[in-house]
């Protein structure tokens, strides 16, 4: 029967807590985007909605360390989240940012349309 040296157990420390964290940032992240679905399906007021995901979207990026300022601009949040979302393809990725881009930028009305477009992100992304 062989020991583990402490350096061995330090080290597979080290691993199970990395896996640990990243499947804890992970389930945080789907807890960000499960919550805005349903409040999608919830309400009519959709812009809020979407604008609400950002905002937690940007302080979860800030309290793990993918952005360092509190206002960054759209191309740095975007690189934040894409640092954070690696896991999911980039189309995908690409449709979640541009419905935030519509929702803050955009002069139009956010109706049915682009509620049910983000609802489709939203769910493939989850």
């Amino acid at each position: 029967m062989t020991s583990l040296s402490p350096t061995s157990v330090a080290i597979i420390g080290a691993v199970m807590y990395n896996r640990y964290s990243e499947r804890r940032r992970v389930e945080i992240l789907r807890g960000i985007l499960t919550d805005s679905l349903l409040a999608l399906q919830a309400r009519n007021e959709y812009i809020q909605v979407i604008l609400n995901c950002y905002k937690d979207l940007v302080r979860f990026c800030r309290q793990h360390g993918f952005m360092k300022k509190v206002y960054e601009t759209t191309r740095e949040f975007e690189w934040a989240l894409r640092r954070a979302f690696y896991m999911v393809p980039a189309d995908q990725l690409d449709e979640f940012l541009a419905i935030f881009e519509e929702a803050r930028y955009s002069d139009h009305d956010i109706g049915l349309a682009q509620r049910d477009k983000a609802m489709t992100t939203l769910t493939a992304i989850t």
